[in-house]
């Protein structure tokens, strides 16, 4: 049988996965690249949030055996119903499945590696638009260190999980970044770390929350504990749209999640869990700049519908937290054939999909159906979208829909009939 090399982009919880289950099937050679200098890089950038999923939600059965098999886990590593911070999920989970990877001969392992492209053999995108001749040919993959050396590595088939994370929104107005936003290193769009790192940049300061989803509460619960024991610390919330409670299921199966709804709700009534969070709706950034003298941030908010440079409010912070949230990074695969969708920047089949069943009422993330295997397939034969990049800006995306998504992709890629045609 002849040995077939699949690249996978991304050595977080998915690509980890991915690479780990590609080794299975007989003639395959994993390469498996990863742009931070560790493994599962992003993951440890978060690792102080307390994921609202448990470990049986984040955590293969069938992964845990085989680490088991090898020594790289003991029997019941974890509680499957408690609930790990990102850091608790890495080290004990993720790093484990790198390991055994990295004992594997059939797999290589890159770290420290940026994909800037993935290209056809003897392709350009307007080439081949039926992707009869195209699929026969390998993939290219532009590579670059952190010593800015820069290299090709070839594949037969790629799988890009590298996710969303560092490719964020911006909090301008319409999603542009608001003037000066770009180049103010008080900004900061991830949840950050209030009980140890980062806990005296914020203590007794003014921040400013932007966002209307999970993470911004819990950023804004991060603070109103802060606010705790400094009472002089400041808080203000800021939501470009209206003030839609969140859903709160009485019987949940996330307990953590309903936790989060309620602090939102209560901040938005000003209830008792508010903590004198000062709430804002209905505006949108239009400028954030320092002031030279007093550090201090000048950010300009605009009601929407109102015309730029009109009389705006003023607010006066010391920090901003955009939870804004994130949007995948194309440019990797622009020379290839991939249909994205232009609400969601997922690939068009997925997104439709998820499109139609948010107007059907699939807001929950755990009671959402795991889309059939078809809707991966895009243009391009051999190239798919799995993860958080294949949901695009949507947030319903949970790791229990990627490993599923991995045996679908599988099945794509590795057909019991070899003259089977994975693109759509």
């Amino acid at each position: 049988m002849a040995t077939r090399r699949v690249a996978v982009i991304g050595a977080g919880p998915v690509g980890l996965h991915a690479a780990l289950r590609l080794l299975e099937e007989e003639g395959t050679e994993v390469l498996l690249l990863e742009r931070g200098a560790e493994v599962a890089a992003n993951v440890k950038e978060w690792g102080h949030v307390r994921l609202f999923s448990s470990w049986k939600y984040n955590c293969r059965e069938s992964v845990l055996t085989k680490l088991q098999s090898v020594g790289l886990v003991e029997q019941n590593p974890f509680d499957p119903e408690a609930f790990p911070t990102g850091g608790e999920y890495r080290e004990k989970y993720l790093t484990k499945i790198y390991q055994y990877l990295r004992e594997s001969p059939r797999a290589q392992v890159i770290l420290g590696c940026n994909v800037e492209s993935v290209t056809r053999d003897g392709f350009h995108k307007q080439d081949d638009l039926n992707g009869g001749a195209r699929k026969s040919r390998p993939f290219h993959l532009l590579l670059s260190g952190d010593d800015h050396r820069e290299w090709f590595e070839s594949a037969d088939l790629v799988l890009d999980c590298s996710g969303t994370w560092g490719n964020n929104l911006y909090m301008g107005p319409g999603g542009a970044p608001a003037v000066g936003e770009r180049n103010q290193s008080k900004v900061t769009y991830k949840i950050p770390d209030l009980d140890d790192t980062e806990r005296e940049e914020y203590a007794g300061r003014h921040t400013l929350v932007i966002g209307a989803g999970y993470s911004a509460i819990t950023t804004l619960r991060g603070l109103i504990n802060l606010k705790a024991a400094h009472p002089d610390t400041q808080i203000t919330w800021l939501t470009r749209k209206g003030t839609a409670p969140f859903a709160v299921l009485d019987d949940d199966p996330l307990p953590e999640r309903k936790k989060l709804a309620l602090i939102g709700n209560s901040i938005v009534a000003g209830g008792s869990l508010d903590a004198g969070v000062t709430h804002l709706s209905g505006y949108s950034i239009e400028s954030v700049h320092e002031d030279g003298s007093t550090k201090k941030l000048f950010v300009q908010l605009r009601p929407q519908g109102e015309e730029l440079g009109e009389e705006a409010l003023r607010l006066t912070v010391d920090r901003v937290v955009a939870n804004v949230g994130w949007r995948p990074d194309a440019s990797l695969y622009s020379e290839l054939h991939v249909h994205q969708c232009w609400a969601s920047d997922g690939p068009i089949k997925l997104a439709s999909s998820l499109i139609a069943a948010s107007g059907k009422g699939g807001g929950d993330c755990l009671k959402q159906a795991v889309p059939g295997p078809e809707l991966l397939l895009t243009p391009e034969p051999g190239f798919l979208l799995l993860g958080m990049k294949s949901y695009g800006r949507n947030s319903l995306f949970i790791l229990k829909i990627g490993f599923e998504q991995i045996e679908q992709a599988v099945g794509l890629l590795f057909p019991s009939d070899p003259a089977a045609v994975v693109s759509s």
